[in-house]
């Protein structure tokens, strides 16, 4: 069997060792991010659906399209940003787990993925909470009509 390289004070193991539990970690990263996509993915559609049959063919706005919809979309949205929240955290613990198993076992590897890290975007999260906190906002006209409406 073939040994890790390792830095001084590392322990000797088995390279495929290495290789299985820094592909672990990026296969659960992945199942995270998976997850969390079609979980946007799904309330975006919902979201959409909801407005699309909300207001085809309706042009007063009452209790039901006026308020109940808007809580529906405005609650699908607010569990999708905090999904996201919470499991970006378990997200980052695994991309920290591989990274640091390079950098025990892999030292020429950092490099290039330090390299890489720089050119990649982090603005996931940005971008998709963004999508959802417009939504929201998106929601909330309907409701203020309604009760604008409603006075």
């Amino acid at each position: 069997m073939e040994k890790a390289k390792t830095n001084k004070g590392t322990p000797n193991v088995d390279m495929e060792l290495v290789r299985m539990y820094y592909g672990h970690q990026h296969e659960r990263f992945s199942e995270l991010e998976k997850a969390q996509l079609t979980l946007t993915n799904i309330v975006l559609g919902v979201s959409t659906v909801a407005f699309t049959f909300g207001f085809s063919n309706n042009q007063t706005i009452n209790l039901m399209n006026g308020i109940g919809l808007p809580i529906i979309v405005i609650s699908i949205n607010v569990f999708a940003i905090l999904y996201y929240r919470q499991t970006s955290g378990y997200r980052r613990m695994h991309g920290k787990r591989a990274k640091r198993i390079l950098e025990l076992y892999a030292e020429n590897l950092v490099k290039i993925e330090q390299e890489i890290q720089g050119k990649r975007s982090s603005g996931g999260w940005k971008f998709y909470g963004a999508i959802h906190i417009f939504m929201i906002l998106v929601a909330l006209i309907p409701m203020v009509l309604y009760l604008q409406s409603s006075t």
